[in-house]
């Protein structure tokens, strides 16, 4: 009988250490994959192109994309009519969010002139197949 019990006891504490490695282990995994997504991943400045917010730097920390799908650019707030910087304008965007009124937000965020000029031919060739 005790030589069961200590069987038993032996298998219970050889589970309990086998999780507590693979916790560690996952930790140490989620740790560092924050690490390398935070500090040692390249990041685009403004006006750089990006899938997610993460491949942004601080300066520009929003990544402004037209749909899923597709690619964007790196961006941030600013006054609409004010040039952000060389070559990269404030345009004065609609927001998917709404205000207590329910009327959609508007914001001015920066966009580099080429990514600008690529949405209005899109938009030109979309109303010419109308």
């Amino acid at each position: 009988m005790d030589d069961e019990l200590e069987i038993l006891q032996r298998r219970r504490l050889r589970k309990v250490k086998v999780r507590m490695i693979l916790a560690v282990v996952a930790g140490i995994v989620v740790l560092g994959t924050g690490i390398y997504v935070k500090f040692v991943r390249p990041k685009s400045p403004l006006g750089g192109p990006c899938r997610w917010g993460m491949d942004c730097s601080t300066e520009a920390p929003a990544c402004m994309r037209e749909s899923m799908e597709g690619g964007g650019v790196c961006s941030h707030p600013c006054d609409p009519g004010v040039d952000c910087a060389a070559g990269i304008k404030c345009i004065s965007i609609e927001l998917d969010e709404r205000d207590d009124r329910g009327l959609p937000k508007k914001a001015g965020y920066c966009f580099p002139q080429a990514f600008i000029d690529v949405k209005k031919a899109q938009h030109r060739d979309a109303g010419a197949h109308r």
